[in-house]
């Protein structure tokens, strides 16, 4: 809120109101996770016109209250849909990974929701010192990675997982995977063998998922 003082100073505070908007247009940030609500205020408050133009931003973890004047059962579909437990729905997880690169999502009614990012720089092997660091970093990467898949996937609901990367490195993964699994005794990863599908990608990023997705063997 801004206030001018009777010298002409104007003084800027910061207050937290819950304000009524009447929507107008929404656009939404994927990447960001923010819904942005552009609309006009409904609502009276001090330092806050009724009528004027607003706009909102919403973001995971923030409450806020929809009203409508009616409800068909269309919106209260859609309604439902967008408020399901993403994570608990989704049905297809996706690993991309690179040298000391990797990405692992859920993906679920038409979102991504990414559950682990995991970066070990991996240094080359120039040297029998630098050669013993970069099997450290790249044991270090490869662990980490197995953690987390075995706690992110559920094998039992997940009807495939997607394991895609460039050049062999994926082929790699997955071997050290199902290896570590006999090992261990990671059950459900072991049986989930028939789940997994190798693809090209050209990156561990998530925008490479819109490649994947478009390979015709995932389709």
């Amino acid at each position: 809120l801004k206030t001018e003082s009777s010298t002409g100073s104007v003084d800027s505070t910061r207050v937290r109101v819950a304000v009524a908007v009447e929507v107008r247009s929404v656009d939404f940030d994927p990447e960001g996770g923010e819904l942005r609500l552009n609309g006009y205020v409904r609502s009276e408050h001090d330092g806050i016109r009724l009528g004027s133009h607003h706009t909102l931003e919403l973001e995971v973890g923030r409450p806020f209250t929809l009203r409508k004047e009616a409800w068909d059962s269309v919106s209260l579909a859609r309604l439902h849909e967008a408020t399901a437990d993403a994570v608990a729905t989704a049905d297809i997880a996706a690993v991309l990974v690179a040298h000391g690169t990797a990405l692992l999502c859920l993906l679920s009614a038409g979102m991504t929701i990414v559950r682990a990012r995991i970066d070990v720089h991996i240094p080359k092997k120039v040297s029998a010192a630098m050669a013993a660091a970069s099997a450290k970093a790249s044991d270090k990467w490869h662990e980490t990675l197995l953690q987390a898949v075995v706690r992110h996937i559920d094998f039992e609901r997940v009807r495939v997982v997607l394991l895609a990367g460039p050049g062999f490195v994926k082929e790699g993964v997955y071997e050290f995977l199902f290896r570590e699994a006999a090992k261990r005794g990671y059950k459900q990863l072991l049986t989930s063998r028939p789940k997994w599908l190798l693809c090209h990608a050209a990156s561990a990023y998530k925008h490479a998922l819109k490649e994947v997705l478009a390979d015709p063997a995932v389709a």
